[in-house]
């Protein structure tokens, strides 16, 4: 059986704010979240989520959408602090978070993150859920991640997750949630076994829809551009098998729907100088990848790495506190190799292929943070 202790948590933060409120009475809680958690906006993000389903879950209400009141049902839990039970119905807060048009952004930071998200979601249970709203040529999980692999396609679950989300009828999300959020219930109240990657979720209230699916109107499987995030991926040519790396890193960050831009864009004739100039200065973050050479490069201005970080340095001058900059370590340890203009700026650690997957899931999901 599962136990949800990540979502108790967060309620008990919740609740955090009220501390000796009694019935009818309450705080600005999103206003105190925000103001309490200035330098964590994830820990905002997470929490302001959570407090919708407790409204929509009745422990909450609100006279004005601002002043945030305990309930009958919200005081008995500041008295026991017992839930009634582990409860989300997905279609109702993702719609009001997003205005009716549910983004793939929200389901994600409620299901995606193990150990982070307040209703992790594993990959058999969203892949068998899934597969009833989107064409996908792999009866079973196994053969569903084997075949992403035969195809090249990443196996990060931030991407495929997506990819799927992407495929789903607009007009049979509601339904799609509704089957998410029934999955949810089961498994954090244990009113049965977690679904297995052998077993299917039930889903008898699908069959009729199903059955009038036709192979022509079935949804792909290929990810839609929807979250209007450019990156621009500054790299040095350092060796072909390098090359060969970055150009898939770029690849697995595309398909997440993310725009990436590297110098393989350049077209014949192009001026690269105004390339590069305009790539960095459009783009909303730009993953410099940090090697020995890169480095060298960078700090004896040499070649188009020598222009780029021209053009990073006028920016990081203007503004010092920019994250525009992510350092993609591929060599060295820390910040080893990091260009001088770098300084001590946070990267993201690819030394690691086994790790891969990982971090690519970790830096994905900062990217389209807003």
């Amino acid at each position: 059986m599962r136990e949800n202790k990540i979502y108790e948590k967060y309620v008990a933060e919740v609740f955090g704010y009220f501390k000796g409120c009694k019935e009818g009475e309450g705080c600005f809680f999103f206003r105190q979240l925000g103001a309490q958690n200035r330098n964590d906006i994830e820990k905002v993000r997470v929490l302001t989520k959570v407090m919708v389903n407790l409204i929509d879950q009745g422990y909450f209400y609100s006279d004005d959408g601002n002043f945030m009141k305990l309930t009958e049902k919200g005081y008995a839990y500041t008295q026991d602090g017992q839930l009634e039970e582990i409860s989300i119905d997905l279609k109702e807060v993702i719609n009001y978070l997003d205005h009716k048009k549910p983004t793939f952004q929200t389901l994600w930071t409620f299901i995606g993150k193990e150990n982070e998200a307040p209703f992790y979601v594993t990959g058999p249970e969203y892949f068998n859920v899934a597969k009833n709203f989107v064409h996908i040529d792999a009866v079973s999980y196994s053969d569903f991640m084997n075949l992403l692999q035969q195809n090249g396609q990443s196996i990060s679950r931030v991407i495929w997750y997506n990819s799927l989300f992407k495929g789903i009828k607009p007009e049979e999300m509601d339904m799609f949630l509704d089957t998410l959020s029934r999955i949810i219930r089961n498994a954090y109240n244990a009113d049965r076994q977690i679904i297995s990657p052998s077993e299917e979720p039930d889903l008898d209230e699908l069959e009729q829809i199903l059955q009038q699916r036709t192979d022509d109107s079935a949804s792909t499987t290929q990810p839609v551009s929807s979250h209007n995030k450019t990156i621009f991926v500054s790299y040095s040519h350092d060796t072909p098998q390098h090359e060969a790396w970055v150009d898939k890193f770029a690849k697995d960050i595309r398909s997440s729907g993310i725009k990436v831009i590297t110098d393989a864009d350049i077209r014949y004739g192009q001026d690269t100088n105004l390339f590069m100039e305009e790539s960095v200065a459009h783009s909303d973050r730009v993953l410099i990848v940090i090697t020995a050479k890169y480095k060298s490069k960078a700090d004896g201005r040499m070649a188009g790495v020598g222009y780029e970080t021209g053009i990073i340095t006028g920016e990081l001058v203007n503004d010092q506190n920019t994250i525009k900059f992510i350092p993609i370590i591929r060599e060295g340890c820390g910040n080893q190799y990091y260009p001088r203009y770098l300084g001590n700026r946070w990267g993201a650690d690819f030394t690691d292929d086994a790790k891969y997957n990982d971090i690519l899931d970790k830096l994905i999901e900062d990217i389209l943070k807003v």
